[in-house]
């Protein structure tokens, strides 16, 4: 008996992960990518793919580097991402209005996103 129920709490974790696996994969081979329903600042895993800059290299030997990062998710259309990394908390005197870092990343680049 203890294995029967062992094994439906197997089969129910299993079920579960499944379905937390699908949120995650935002694309299949072939199919474009869907959009993400993030609350505002969400905090998200962002896996892209990066473009490389070079000189005095040979071309035929680079291609674009697959990277991640996390940050809040703070705007989002059809074509792009908009990550924030650092941001003020609340406004000092002595800094600009808002200074803010991150990165806008095109869907078309993004291998993986999801909530974290």
């Amino acid at each position: 008996m203890a294995e029967v129920e062992a094994g439906g709490q197997a089969a129910r974790f299993h079920r579960k992960r499944q379905k937390a696996k699908k949120s995650c994969q935002l694309r299949s081979p072939g199919q474009p990518l869907k959009r993400l329903q993030p609350r505002p600042n969400d905090l998200v895993y962002v896996q892209y793919r990066d473009h490389v800059l070079f000189k005095n290299a040979n071309h035929s030997e680079l291609g674009p580097v697959l990277r991640e990062t996390v940050g809040f998710l703070t705007k989002q259309t059809n074509d792009a991402i908009w990550l924030l990394w650092d941001r003020c908390v609340k406004n000092s005197p002595d800094e600009q209005a808002n200074p803010e870092t991150g990165l806008i990343i095109l869907r078309s680049d993004i291998k993986e996103i999801r909530k974290i």
